[in-house]
Protein backbone atom coordinates (compact mmCIF):
# COMPACT_ATOMS: atom_id res chain seq x y z
CA UNK A 1 0.00 0.00 0.00
CA UNK A 2 2.87 2.35 0.81
CA UNK A 3 4.40 1.71 -2.61
CA UNK A 4 1.09 2.58 -4.28
CA UNK A 5 0.80 5.75 -2.20
CA UNK A 6 4.37 6.77 -3.08
CA UNK A 7 3.71 6.09 -6.77
CA UNK A 8 0.56 8.19 -6.66
CA UNK A 9 2.42 11.01 -4.93
CA UNK A 10 5.18 10.95 -7.57
CA UNK A 11 2.59 11.04 -10.34
CA UNK A 12 0.87 14.03 -8.74
CA UNK A 13 4.19 15.85 -8.42
CA UNK A 14 5.02 15.09 -12.07
CA UNK A 15 1.64 16.44 -13.20
CA UNK A 16 2.07 19.56 -11.06
CA UNK A 17 5.55 20.18 -12.51
CA UNK A 18 4.27 19.68 -16.06
CA UNK A 19 1.43 22.13 -15.43
CA UNK A 20 3.87 24.68 -14.06
CA UNK A 21 6.39 24.21 -16.87
CA UNK A 22 4.05 24.02 -19.88
CA UNK A 23 1.02 26.36 -19.91
CA UNK A 24 -0.65 24.31 -22.65
CA UNK A 25 -0.64 21.25 -20.36
CA UNK A 26 -2.14 23.29 -17.54
CA UNK A 27 -4.78 24.68 -19.88
CA UNK A 28 -5.60 21.23 -21.22
CA UNK A 29 -6.07 19.81 -17.72
CA UNK A 30 -8.19 22.79 -16.68
CA UNK A 31 -10.29 22.21 -19.80
CA UNK A 32 -10.90 18.58 -18.87
CA UNK A 33 -11.64 19.49 -15.25
CA UNK A 34 -14.24 22.07 -16.34
CA UNK A 35 -15.76 19.59 -18.80
CA UNK A 36 -15.93 16.84 -16.16
CA UNK A 37 -17.28 19.24 -13.52
CA UNK A 38 -20.23 20.04 -15.81
CA UNK A 39 -20.77 16.33 -16.63
CA UNK A 40 -19.97 17.10 -20.26
CA UNK A 41 -20.48 13.53 -21.48
CA UNK A 42 -24.06 13.50 -20.16
CA UNK A 43 -24.75 16.92 -21.63
CA UNK A 44 -23.40 15.80 -25.02
CA UNK A 45 -25.68 12.75 -24.93
CA UNK A 46 -28.72 14.93 -24.15
CA UNK A 47 -27.88 17.37 -26.96
CA UNK A 48 -27.35 14.48 -29.38
CA UNK A 49 -30.79 13.13 -28.44
CA UNK A 50 -32.51 16.38 -29.45
CA UNK A 51 -30.26 16.78 -32.47
CA UNK A 52 -31.11 13.29 -33.69
CA UNK A 53 -34.82 14.07 -34.01
CA UNK A 54 -34.15 17.58 -35.34
CA UNK A 55 -31.99 16.17 -38.13
CA UNK A 56 -34.71 13.76 -39.17
CA UNK A 57 -37.26 16.59 -39.30
CA UNK A 58 -34.78 18.81 -41.16
CA UNK A 59 -34.10 15.98 -43.59
CA UNK A 60 -37.79 15.61 -44.41
CA UNK A 61 -38.15 19.38 -44.91
CA UNK A 62 -35.09 19.44 -47.15
CA UNK A 63 -36.39 16.35 -48.93
CA UNK A 64 -39.68 18.13 -49.64
CA UNK A 65 -38.03 21.36 -50.83
CA UNK A 66 -35.64 19.46 -53.07
CA UNK A 67 -38.62 17.55 -54.42
CA UNK A 68 -40.06 20.75 -55.87
CA UNK A 69 -36.68 21.96 -57.14
CA UNK A 70 -35.44 18.81 -58.88
CA UNK A 71 -38.78 18.41 -60.62
CA UNK A 72 -38.24 21.62 -62.61
CA UNK A 73 -34.45 22.18 -62.65
CA UNK A 74 -32.47 19.64 -64.69
CA UNK A 75 -29.06 20.99 -63.68
CA UNK A 76 -29.91 20.78 -59.99
CA UNK A 77 -31.19 17.23 -60.44
CA UNK A 78 -27.84 16.20 -61.93
CA UNK A 79 -25.93 17.74 -59.02
CA UNK A 80 -28.23 16.10 -56.47
CA UNK A 81 -27.85 12.75 -58.27
CA UNK A 82 -24.07 13.01 -58.06
CA UNK A 83 -24.14 13.95 -54.38
CA UNK A 84 -26.52 11.10 -53.53
CA UNK A 85 -24.43 8.55 -55.42
CA UNK A 86 -21.39 9.50 -53.33
CA UNK A 87 -23.07 9.96 -49.94
CA UNK A 88 -26.52 8.30 -49.86
CA UNK A 89 -26.70 5.81 -52.73
CA UNK A 90 -29.90 4.26 -51.36
CA UNK A 91 -31.84 7.41 -52.37
CA UNK A 92 -32.32 8.77 -55.89
CA UNK A 93 -33.70 12.06 -57.19
CA UNK A 94 -36.93 10.44 -58.45
CA UNK A 95 -37.78 9.46 -54.88
CA UNK A 96 -37.07 13.02 -53.76
CA UNK A 97 -39.30 14.49 -56.46
CA UNK A 98 -42.12 12.16 -55.41
CA UNK A 99 -41.68 12.97 -51.71
CA UNK A 100 -42.77 16.59 -51.80
CA UNK A 101 -46.10 17.62 -50.28
CA UNK A 102 -47.89 17.65 -46.94
CA UNK A 103 -45.12 15.67 -45.24
CA UNK A 104 -42.89 18.71 -45.58
CA UNK A 105 -45.35 20.91 -43.66
CA UNK A 106 -45.64 18.39 -40.83
CA UNK A 107 -41.86 18.00 -40.73
CA UNK A 108 -41.43 21.79 -40.60
CA UNK A 109 -43.53 21.92 -37.43
CA UNK A 110 -41.53 19.03 -36.00
CA UNK A 111 -38.29 20.78 -36.95
CA UNK A 112 -39.28 23.91 -35.04
CA UNK A 113 -40.13 21.90 -31.91
CA UNK A 114 -37.13 19.58 -31.94
CA UNK A 115 -34.78 22.25 -33.26
CA UNK A 116 -35.66 24.64 -30.44
CA UNK A 117 -35.07 21.82 -27.97
CA UNK A 118 -31.66 21.20 -29.50
CA UNK A 119 -30.72 24.90 -29.44
CA UNK A 120 -31.90 25.32 -25.84
CA UNK A 121 -29.98 22.25 -24.66
CA UNK A 122 -26.78 23.24 -26.45
CA UNK A 123 -27.06 26.84 -25.20
CA UNK A 124 -27.70 25.93 -21.57
CA UNK A 125 -24.96 23.28 -21.61
CA UNK A 126 -22.32 25.71 -22.84
CA UNK A 127 -23.42 28.40 -20.42
CA UNK A 128 -23.13 25.87 -17.60
CA UNK A 129 -19.56 25.20 -18.65
CA UNK A 130 -18.91 28.96 -18.63
CA UNK A 131 -20.49 29.22 -15.12
CA UNK A 132 -23.17 31.56 -16.49
CA UNK A 133 -26.93 31.61 -16.02
CA UNK A 134 -28.29 28.81 -18.20
CA UNK A 135 -31.60 30.51 -19.11
CA UNK A 136 -30.93 34.25 -19.50
CA UNK A 137 -33.74 36.76 -20.08
CA UNK A 138 -37.46 36.17 -20.40
CA UNK A 139 -38.78 32.89 -21.76
CA UNK A 140 -40.51 34.50 -24.77
CA UNK A 141 -37.47 36.51 -25.87
CA UNK A 142 -35.25 33.50 -25.28
CA UNK A 143 -37.43 31.33 -27.54
CA UNK A 144 -37.44 33.97 -30.28
CA UNK A 145 -33.65 34.31 -30.12
CA UNK A 146 -33.31 30.52 -30.19
CA UNK A 147 -35.54 30.41 -33.28
CA UNK A 148 -33.37 33.01 -35.04
CA UNK A 149 -30.25 31.03 -34.07
CA UNK A 150 -31.84 27.84 -35.42
CA UNK A 151 -32.61 29.50 -38.77
CA UNK A 152 -29.09 30.94 -38.97
CA UNK A 153 -27.47 27.58 -38.27
CA UNK A 154 -29.73 25.91 -40.83
CA UNK A 155 -28.61 28.47 -43.42
CA UNK A 156 -24.96 27.83 -42.58
CA UNK A 157 -25.48 24.08 -42.88
CA UNK A 158 -27.24 24.63 -46.20
CA UNK A 159 -24.35 26.80 -47.38
CA UNK A 160 -21.90 24.07 -46.41
CA UNK A 161 -23.97 21.54 -48.37
CA UNK A 162 -24.09 23.89 -51.36
CA UNK A 163 -20.31 24.36 -51.30
CA UNK A 164 -19.72 20.60 -51.25
CA UNK A 165 -22.16 19.87 -54.09
CA UNK A 166 -20.92 22.87 -56.07
CA UNK A 167 -17.31 21.72 -55.82
CA UNK A 168 -18.18 18.23 -57.01
CA UNK A 169 -20.27 19.58 -59.89
CA UNK A 170 -17.53 21.94 -61.09
CA UNK A 171 -14.82 19.31 -60.74
CA UNK A 172 -16.91 16.81 -62.71
CA UNK A 173 -17.67 19.33 -65.47
CA UNK A 174 -14.16 20.65 -66.08
CA UNK A 175 -11.03 19.00 -67.36
CA UNK A 176 -8.55 17.49 -64.91
CA UNK A 177 -6.02 20.40 -64.87
CA UNK A 178 -8.77 22.88 -64.04
CA UNK A 179 -10.23 20.50 -61.45
CA UNK A 180 -6.93 20.45 -59.59
CA UNK A 181 -7.22 24.25 -59.27
CA UNK A 182 -10.91 24.36 -58.39
CA UNK A 183 -10.82 21.66 -55.70
CA UNK A 184 -8.37 23.46 -53.33
CA UNK A 185 -10.40 26.66 -53.69
CA UNK A 186 -13.49 24.71 -52.71
CA UNK A 187 -11.70 23.26 -49.71
CA UNK A 188 -10.76 26.75 -48.55
CA UNK A 189 -14.37 27.91 -48.95
CA UNK A 190 -15.65 24.89 -47.03
CA UNK A 191 -13.10 25.48 -44.26
CA UNK A 192 -14.25 29.10 -44.03
CA UNK A 193 -17.91 28.09 -43.77
CA UNK A 194 -17.10 25.49 -41.10
CA UNK A 195 -15.10 28.06 -39.15
CA UNK A 196 -18.00 30.53 -39.19
CA UNK A 197 -20.31 27.70 -38.13
CA UNK A 198 -17.97 26.78 -35.26
CA UNK A 199 -17.80 30.39 -34.02
CA UNK A 200 -21.59 30.58 -34.18
CA UNK A 201 -21.91 27.37 -32.14
CA UNK A 202 -19.45 28.56 -29.50
CA UNK A 203 -20.47 32.21 -29.21
CA UNK A 204 -23.65 33.29 -30.99
CA UNK A 205 -25.87 30.35 -30.04
CA UNK A 206 -24.98 30.30 -26.29
CA UNK A 207 -24.93 34.16 -26.25
CA UNK A 208 -21.42 34.39 -24.86
CA UNK A 209 -19.45 37.56 -25.46
CA UNK A 210 -15.75 36.83 -25.50
CA UNK A 211 -12.82 38.16 -27.57
CA UNK A 212 -12.21 36.49 -30.92
CA UNK A 213 -8.68 35.67 -29.75
CA UNK A 214 -10.21 33.51 -27.06
CA UNK A 215 -12.73 31.80 -29.35
CA UNK A 216 -10.62 31.29 -32.48
CA UNK A 217 -8.39 28.36 -31.38
CA UNK A 218 -11.30 26.17 -30.15
CA UNK A 219 -13.36 27.22 -33.19
CA UNK A 220 -10.58 26.08 -35.52
CA UNK A 221 -10.42 22.77 -33.64
CA UNK A 222 -14.19 22.31 -34.06
CA UNK A 223 -14.01 23.17 -37.78
CA UNK A 224 -11.21 20.65 -38.37
CA UNK A 225 -13.04 18.00 -36.35
CA UNK A 226 -16.19 18.56 -38.43
CA UNK A 227 -14.26 17.95 -41.65
CA UNK A 228 -12.71 14.75 -40.26
CA UNK A 229 -15.98 13.42 -38.84
CA UNK A 230 -17.88 14.25 -42.03
CA UNK A 231 -15.29 12.40 -44.11
CA UNK A 232 -15.44 9.36 -41.83
CA UNK A 233 -19.24 9.56 -41.80
CA UNK A 234 -19.43 9.50 -45.60
CA UNK A 235 -17.20 6.43 -45.69
CA UNK A 236 -19.34 4.76 -43.01
CA UNK A 237 -22.59 5.47 -44.89
CA UNK A 238 -21.19 4.07 -48.13
CA UNK A 239 -20.08 0.96 -46.25
CA UNK A 240 -23.39 0.21 -44.55
CA UNK A 241 -25.41 0.83 -47.73
CA UNK A 242 -23.77 -2.24 -49.26
CA UNK A 243 -25.89 -4.44 -46.97
CA UNK A 244 -29.57 -3.40 -47.18
CA UNK A 245 -30.51 -5.85 -44.41
CA UNK A 246 -29.22 -3.57 -41.67
CA UNK A 247 -28.49 -0.29 -43.47
CA UNK A 248 -31.37 1.64 -41.84
CA UNK A 249 -30.47 0.62 -38.29
CA UNK A 250 -26.73 1.06 -38.90
CA UNK A 251 -27.26 4.51 -40.42
CA UNK A 252 -29.39 5.64 -37.47
CA UNK A 253 -26.85 4.28 -34.97
CA UNK A 254 -24.02 5.92 -36.88
CA UNK A 255 -25.86 9.24 -36.84
CA UNK A 256 -26.30 9.04 -33.06
CA UNK A 257 -22.60 8.30 -32.56
CA UNK A 258 -21.69 11.13 -34.96
CA UNK A 259 -23.88 13.63 -33.08
CA UNK A 260 -22.53 12.49 -29.72
CA UNK A 261 -18.93 12.97 -30.86
CA UNK A 262 -19.66 16.35 -32.46
CA UNK A 263 -21.29 17.70 -29.31
CA UNK A 264 -18.54 16.33 -27.09
CA UNK A 265 -16.04 18.22 -29.24
CA UNK A 266 -18.14 21.40 -29.08
CA UNK A 267 -18.40 21.18 -25.28
CA UNK A 268 -14.68 20.50 -24.92
CA UNK A 269 -14.05 23.54 -27.14
CA UNK A 270 -16.37 25.59 -24.92
CA UNK A 271 -14.45 24.40 -21.86
CA UNK A 272 -11.16 25.32 -23.58
CA UNK A 273 -12.42 28.86 -24.23
CA UNK A 274 -13.96 29.18 -20.76
CA UNK A 275 -10.72 28.22 -18.99
CA UNK A 276 -8.56 30.59 -20.99
CA UNK A 277 -7.67 32.85 -18.08
CA UNK A 278 -8.05 36.50 -19.16
CA UNK A 279 -10.48 38.07 -19.79
CA UNK A 280 -13.63 36.47 -18.32
CA UNK A 281 -16.76 36.17 -20.42
CA UNK A 282 -19.50 38.74 -19.91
Amino acid sequence: MKAIARGKERAQRAVAEARHRWPVVDHGLRTHERYAEAYGARLAAAIAYFGFFAIFAFGVVLYSVLGFLVEYHVDLREQVDQFLQENLPVIDSDQIAAGRGAAGVIALIGLVVTGLGWVETLRSSQRRIWHLEQAPGSAIVRRLVDLVALVGLALLLGLSFAVVTGIEAVVAAWAQPVAWIIRPIGWVLLAGVNLVLAVALLSVLPRIRAPLRRLLPPAVAVAVALVILNTLGQAYVRGVQENPAYSVVATAAGLLVYLYLVHQIVLYAAAWAATDRPPPAS
